[in-house]
């Protein structure tokens, strides 16, 4: 056995010095193996877009996809939800995102499908930009061709969430074609992406893009949100905007908010403005919103900031304050007025709704909108004269909310040449009530000049109401002079659209003085809407003074 032993032992010591040898050779040429595949495999993928790994899928199946990717879309808390839908998209090569591409564009949540197309194209632009070009073109092309975008349609959706994937190419696109319909809200959705939501990053953006409308367009709505947080900086970036009227009415809206936040900074800044601040709608309008601001918090120091300013503008400033200044203390700036040797009824403040559009906001009326019975009782309390009447007239002003039996009181508080004057609107008042209401008033008032306008204005308004009885208007009036005013009432409606027809009611006025005025009165519109018609009749009718034609052939020369 010992003998057997040792005849055996070498015989399996060779025998494993064979086996090791071959292991180590196979060992060795599968390792030379892995090493040659795997140098393929990172040439492959040097030489291969990303793309071309899309064929291993992440999902065994599209359902399996559409599963897992509707359930993160619907997840309720926002963050969550927007890192679900990256990580499970970042898994996905471009035939699978094109296959969700087509079932988004299908889902009827608007506010899902819009932001799974957000994160979808925002993948799918980075890993194939031209397939992912491909897909959004037919929609975006349909977009422009429609003159104008929606971002609540799908087409709208589509073309911001491709702002926001390829912001840098659709803002050069914008630029290529900066006065086109599309270009505005594109370029607006990539400076958004490119500035990541910072107003102050959005400019700087923007100041390198080449000047243009389009650029200026962009740069008012960023300038605009930079105004609430950093009025400085905003008007620092003024210079983007090259059109004058555009870049000051933008200093205004920055300084309007600077004003409003803190009313000392406002006015150290027109200090500051206001010895380049020049006569006209721009100063006036600069110098009225800062000072209109200040005066409602702190209408004294308002008022002093006047002295600082150049001597053109301190009338309209002087409105500014005291209309602002009654936008919380009416009284109170009412009795400056009238102790400053103003008319309170001469106070008016120029009002900008937009660069292009102004109003005026009244002081009177400013102090009935915010204490109606407080002004009241102080107008009421004015010695009676003329300009009362003109004061209490503020009461009556259409668009009063005051009901109309407070409104009658203030017309019985009226001279009798201030209710003359005041009828329209107290007609007007009742008849959009109850026309049957108004033409009862208006026969209850005693003969006289107030009755006189009355059923002029009552006649007047019943011409639109009921077109189809102009000839029984005036009928309904007895002969004298209620149908000679209502005669009048139907003629000036009419002459606005046929001016031979209204020469006929104006005929049959009665009284002399009364139907030259009515003449007068018809030939004046006829020559804003005919002046040849309107010149040919003057010069052959005996209907008409001479003076009266000579004073409408002079008009008509001026214009």
């Amino acid at each position: 056995m010992h003998r057997l032993a040792r005849f055996l032992l070498p015989l399996l010591v060779f025998a494993a010095g064979l086996a090791a040898g071959a292991w180590f050779s196979i060992g060795r040429r599968a390792a030379d193996f892995s090493a040659g595949v795997e140098r393929r495999l990172a040439e492959s993928a040097a030489a291969t877009p990303s793309p071309a790994r899309s064929a291993e899928r992440a999902f065994s199946s599209d359902e399996e996809m559409l599963t897992a990717i509707m359930s993160a879309v619907v997840e309720e808390e926002p963050l969550l939800r927007a890192h679900r839908l990256h990580e499970l998209l970042g898994g996905l090569g471009s035939a699978e995102l094109g296959q969700l591409f087509r079932h988004a564009v299908q889902m009827e949540s608007r506010e899902r499908r819009g932001e799974l197309l957000g994160a979808l194209l925002a993948r799918w632009a980075e890993i194939d930009p031209a397939a992912a070009t491909a897909a959004v073109q037919p929609h975006r092309d349909r977009c422009r061709a429609a003159g104008q975008y929606d971002w609540r349609n799908l087409g709208g959706e589509i073309c911001r969430a491709w702002a926001q994937a390829m912001p840098e190419a659709v803002l050069a696109e914008a630029a290529r074609a900066p006065d086109s319909v599309w270009a505005s809200e594109n370029a607006w959705a990539a400076i958004e992406t490119l500035g990541e939501g910072d107003p102050a990053r959005q400019l700087a953006v923007l100041a390198g893009q080449p000047a243009s409308r389009l650029r200026a367009t962009l740069a008012a709505r960023a300038i605009a949100v930079l105004a609430e947080k950093d009025p400085a900086a905003a008007e620092a970036a003024l210079a983007l905007l090259t059109e004058p009227r555009e870049r000051a009415a933008m200093q205004v809206e920055i300084l309007a908010k600077l004003t409003a936040h803190n009313p000392a900074a406002g006015l150290a800044r027109l200090a500051a403005l206001a010895p380049g601040l020049a006569p006209g709608a721009a100063g006036t309008r600069l110098v009225g919103s800062i000072l209109g601001a200040v005066a409602s918090q702190d209408a004294a120091a308002a008022l002093r900031a006047i002295d600082g300013l150049p001597e053109e503008l301190r009338p309209q400033a002087r409105s500014s304050v005291l209309v602002g200044w009654a936008g919380e203390h009416p009284l109170a700036a009412l009795e400056w007025a009238k102790a400053s040797g103003l008319e309170p009824s001469d106070v008016n403040a120029l009002a900008y709704f937009d660069k292009n559009n102004f109003g005026w906001n009244s002081l009177v009326g400013t102090a009935l909108e915010h204490d109606r019975a407080g002004t009241l009782a102080w107008m009421r309390a004015q010695p009676a004269s003329p300009q009362r009447d003109v004061l209490l007239g503020e009461a009556l002003q259409p668009g009063s909310s005051a009901p109309m039996a407070q409104r009658l009181e203030v017309f019985a508080a009226l001279s009798p040449e201030g209710q003359a004057r005041s009828t329209e609107q107290v007609v007007l008042g009742l008849a959009n009530e109850s026309r049957d209401r108004a033409a009862a008033w208006v026969k209850s008032l005693p003969s006289g000049a107030t009755r006189t306008a009355a059923v002029w204005h009552l006649a007047y308004y019943e011409s639109y109401s009921a077109p189809d009885q102009l000839d029984t208007l005036a009928e309904a009036w007895p002969a004298g002079p209620d149908r000679d005013a209502a005669l009048r009432g139907v003629a000036l409606k009419v002459s606005r659209i046929d001016s031979n027809r209204a020469l006929d009611y104006v005929r049959r006025i009665g009284d002399p003085s009364a139907r030259e005025a009515a003449f007068y009165r018809t030939a004046r519109t006829w020559l804003r809407l005919d002046a040849a018609a309107a010149h040919a009749w003057l010069a052959n009718t005996p209907e008409i003074s001479a003076e009266s034609k000579r004073v409408l052939l002079r008009q008509l020369d001026e214009r």
